[in-house]
């Protein structure tokens, strides 16, 4: 199996309005990673300041709440990929996912780049996403850009599953409103893949 770059997304993680019922993978995300915060304090005043970026952060943000806010056991940071059942490359995105509901609550990163390789005999291989982050929550603008080691099982299908990811390679600029004006740049972090949370079934949309 190999993924090839270039995958340009049309919609909702590259779906078209009148797209057929769709089966997506959904796999749990831990985030570790630091930056540089710049905060608006008035019109002409703002500091800038280093500051960890967390797997909560990123769910609180996206969910409009304070950053330090608790996160209720059923959200988890979450991507979601969609294997064309013919081959090509897969489109996704990074969400908040409900455990409980078994259903996306909010698209932080829509994934205009999906790239990479997987070795068809030993399944192990890279695979590196980018995209744009969606105006949800206390974010209004900003990009993600993640690459690193995975490993798939059944890698010769069209529709492999990802067994372990490790995105090493974290970049990207977060911008918002949340509280107060802010824009945070990525300076290092980390994405891992801890485990699956089962299939997304998407029904079809009407034509």
């Amino acid at each position: 199996m190999t993924i090839v770059a270039g995958a340009v997304l049309t919609g909702w993680l590259g779906l078209s309005p009148a797209h057929a019922q769709t089966t997506g993978q959904v796999y749990q995300l831990t985030m570790s990673a630091s930056g540089d915060y710049t905060h608006k304090v008035s019109s002409n005043v703002q500091t800038v300041a280093s500051t960890p970026i967390t797997t909560a952060t990123m769910i609180n943000t996206a969910m409009g709440r304070v950053y330090n806010a608790t996160v209720p056991a059923n959200q988890v940071l979450a991507v979601a990929l969609f294997f064309p059942p013919d081959g090509g490359n897969p489109t996704g995105g990074i969400v908040v996912w409900d455990t409980a509901g078994h259903s996306n609550l909010v698209s932080i990163v829509d994934f205009g780049m999906i790239g990479g390789a997987i070795a068809s005999k030993t399944g192990k291989g890279y695979i590196a996403m980018a995209g744009g982050i969606n105006a949800v929550g206390g974010f209004s603008n900003g990009w993600l850009a993640v690459s690193g080691s995975a490993t798939a099982a059944n890698p010769e299908s069209n529709t492999p599953t990802i067994t372990a990811f490790k995105g090493s390679a974290l970049q990207g600029e977060l911008i918002g409103t949340n509280e107060d004006s802010f824009d945070l740049l990525i300076t290092k972090g980390s994405l891992t893949l801890i485990g699956s949370l089962g299939n997304w079934i998407m029904p079809p949309a009407p034509e």
